[in-house]
């Protein structure tokens, strides 16, 4: 994943804010209970499936979820 911040900013995110698992192949994102919430393109969730290009906020972080598939050829 990126993380964008802003100029001369830190990001400011819980220390247990959410956390990412990977389900029969999907990735999903779990909020922990955060004070600020987690966001997926720009909707609060509880919980989520990724899909490649989402936009992640949590706290004052943004992150890209991108997955890459690498050929097995």
């Amino acid at each position: 994943m990126q993380v964008f911040q802003q100029e001369q900013q830190r990001a400011h995110v819980s220390r247990e804010h959410a956390v990412i698992r990977k389900v029969d192949g999907k990735h999903y994102i779990e909020d922990l209970k955060s004070r600020n919430g987690s966001y997926v393109n720009g909707e609060r969730i509880e919980s989520a499936q990724l899909n490649t290009g989402d936009e992640i906020r949590l706290g004052t972080a943004r992150l890209a979820y991108k997955v890459d598939y690498i050929s097995s050829s």
